[in-house]
């Protein structure tokens, strides 16, 4: 497959009316100035029953922009699936909607990429989510390093190299939890530290179920 693009940015929605203008333009903005390259952003509406994806329509399509529009609501895992399936771009980053992560650091972890690493997590410096949002993340993040035997945290920030990217896409077992299958196929997987924010608008679409 031909790559089309240097960058695919990834962003899964869910009830993203409030913040996902924000985040585009911000995107678009740290791109435009720090980057030479061609870029895509992917923005993969997961069943919203809100208004994203008329939000999205009417006040940020453009050239460099991909919709996707699920029809129904599959989760955060397979809505960046979904958007890693679609991706053209030779390192593709996978961020939040919701501002947290703040876009301005996806050269940070780009940046970490050329010490040699197949994909690099961008990592909270301290925890800013609620009580509940916090705890259900430590709980994966204490799986996740129990399980595979890692010391490192994993996260939702991520910039991965297309060959990792492709070999997840491609991936036929029954397993598709995205960062297991990152080390199934790499060992070369590193991290920098973010200072993430505080959610400013809106609410997050995981409860305490679905964490």
């Amino acid at each position: 497959m031909s790559n089309e693009f240097d960058l695919s940015v990834v962003v899964p929605m869910f009830h993203s009316e409030e913040t996902i203008v924000e985040l585009v333009v911000r995107i678009r903005s740290h791109l435009d100035q720090s980057y030479n390259g061609r870029y895509e952003i992917i923005l993969v509406n997961d069943g919203s029953s809100d208004n994203t994806l008329s939000v999205v329509r009417s006040e940020l399509m453009s050239s460099d922009l991909v919709l996707i529009d699920l029809m129904k609501n599959y989760g955060q895992l397979n809505a960046t699936l979904a958007g890693l399936q679609t991706s053209k771009g030779k390192v593709v980053v996978t961020i939040d909607d919701d501002l947290q992560f703040p876009p301005e650091s996806i050269f940070d972890l780009i940046g970490e990429l050329e010490s040699g690493f197949d994909v690099v997590y961008g990592i909270p410096s301290k925890p800013m989510q609620s009580f509940h949002r916090s705890l259900g993340s430590r709980f994966i993040n204490l799986v996740y390093r129990k399980l595979f035997g890692r010391k490192h945290n994993r996260s939702s920030f991520a910039a991965i190299r297309r060959p990792i990217v492709d070999a997840i896409t491609n991936h036929s077992g029954n397993s598709h939890f995205i960062d297991g299958l990152i080390l199934w196929y790499t060992d070369r997987v590193g991290t920098v530290q973010i200072e993430k924010s505080q959610r400013r608008r809106g609410k997050s679409g995981w409860g305490i179920k679905q964490l």
